[in-house]
């Protein structure tokens, strides 16, 4: 037997055993981004006896060890724009629809990075309670590619993916009951589409290749008590009158999250054309009026969203330094640092260095949502200046500079005046099914109407996605 001695807390495994998952099974979360395969220093924890870091995943534990691990700070959203809730507002007054004229809920927004809970009086349209987590499957990785990468590689890597989260779900319902002595008559969960298709059961595999055709284009309803039978923590027959609704989602990788903040944004109605860009760990882009909408996807969350190499910089803040960098001419129009700082970087702060390989990889992230946006403005046959509100919403969109991203070219000159930062709009949009039955209908008949766009075939966005690779002038 193996005693490991871990910050203040003391675990006991086998000779043999694999670090990263022995702190993980002990409530160590890692924002990792490389699936386990050693490549980033997310996992990177501090051997006290030896004075040195040694990188959990590819660790074999031999000896009595002890540990120090630096915890990860949690920043979730709660938030919305007042605007967005009041444009909102007229359904929560209305009783009478409610599910079952229930009078207590909990809306959730399940996203790759963390997950947000609200405890909701439906009837008063108040929160009575909040719960905030890291989503702890980012111990394997830090973005849906990795997630269907790590459960069809892995032996029992789905269900152990499955486990992890269903588990969080019932841990943060369970502190709200208990807490609060209220049983929860529905409970709403807005997703993407790969959390919400492993909280399903839906295997990943149609998600891995080409068509990414759908399990759960519709919205999934369970009992409490169907839905957790396999996690035996807590009595679940406390939750077996509970009806659990997961929303529908719009295609592999434009799920629930950004359809239903779409929706509730007023993306779809009238005649002017809006514009959705949810900036989480992954990037969607849901352009559409009255009569016409399209949606896609873009990778952007490892440099916007992920902690990167050290830990220290978010994605905000890293598009605040790229800025000043590039306008102290410290980094060129093509990306390059200047020659003082080429070979080493440019440090940042203590832990933070700011290299080539980061800004290549912020470059690639920009261009991607850059282009996207583009292309789906082409593809219905207007301007930029033709849309008249633009709505930015998810975890890395709170905290974004908007003069920064026109500097760096993400949005075009066109958006200044036009954008709302909204907040997590896919939990208010979870609060909004719960409250009023027919925001579900609604929000089908939404999904039905948009058209998603393949980008990985698009020859528009290939070529602009090429030429955004670079700074403005």
């Amino acid at each position: 037997m193996i005693t490991l001695h871990i910050n203040d807390k003391t675990v006991y495994c086998e000779i043999g055993d694999n670090l990263f998952d022995v702190l993980n099974c002990n409530g160590y979360t890692f924002i990792g981004n490389c699936n386990r395969m050693g490549r980033c220093n997310a996992c990177m924890v501090y051997d006290m006896d030896s004075e040195s870091y040694i990188k959990s995943c590819n660790y074999t534990i031999s000896h009595d060890m002890n540990i120090k691990i630096n915890k990860q700070k949690t920043d979730i959203l709660n938030s919305y724009a007042d605007s967005i809730v009041a444009a909102n507002k007229s359904s929560f007054t209305n009783s009478d629809i409610n599910f079952r004229n229930q009078l207590y809920g909990i809306a959730i927004d399940v996203g790759t990075t963390t997950i947000a809970m609200e405890l909701i009086d439906i009837n008063k349209d108040i929160v009575i309670d909040r719960y905030n987590v890291l989503n702890p499957q980012i111990s394997y990785g830090a973005d849906v590619i990795s997630r269907i990468s790590y459960s069809i590689s892995y032996d029992n890597g789905f269900n152990r993916l499955r486990m992890l989260i269903l588990k969080c779900l019932l841990d943060g319902i369970h502190d709200m009951i208990s807490k609060n002595g209220i049983i929860p008559n529905n409970i709403v969960i807005a997703g993407n589409t790969t959390m919400l298709s492993i909280i399903e059961n839906y295997t990943l595999s149609n998600l891995s290749a080409y068509p990414f055709i759908i399990k759960n284009r519709a919205e999934h309803i369970f009992s409490g008590e169907e839905l957790f039978s396999d996690i035996n923590d807590f009595d679940i027959s406390l939750l077996s009158d509970t009806h659990i609704i997961c929303l529908p989602n719009i295609s592999a990788f434009v799920g629930a999250d950004a359809a239903v903040g779409a929706y509730i944004t007023g993306v779809g109605e009238g005649e002017n054309y809006k514009l959705l860009i949810d900036l989480g760990t992954n990037g969607e882009i849901i352009l559409a009026n009255n009569k016409r909408a399209y949606a896609t996807s873009c990778a952007c969350g490892p440099a916007f969203e992920g902690c990167f190499r050290s830990g220290s910089m978010n994605g905000a803040s890293l598009f605040d330094m790229i800025a000043i960098l590039r306008k102290r001419h410290i980094i060129n129009r093509d990306g390059l640092l200047s020659e003082r700082y080429f070979a080493n970087g440019y440090k940042a702060g203590p832990d933070m260095v700011v290299d080539m390989e980061l800004i290549h990889s912020f470059l690639l992230a920009k261009a991607a949502i850059g282009a996207g946006i583009t292309t789906l403005i082409n593809e219905c046959n207007i301007t930029y200046e033709d849309i008249s509100n633009v709505y930015i919403s998810g975890g890395f969109g709170f905290h974004l500079n908007i003069d920064n991203a026109i500097y760096l070219g993400m949005f075009p000159e066109a958006f200044r005046n036009k954008i709302t930062v909204t907040g997590n709009t896919s939990l208010l949009g979870a609060r909004n099914c719960l409250i009023d039955k027919h925001k579900l209908d609604a929000l089908n008949y939404f999904i039905d109407r948009v058209v998603t766009i393949n980008m990985g075939d698009n020859e528009l966005f290939n070529k602009e996605y090429i030429s955004q690779m670079t700074f403005p002038e």
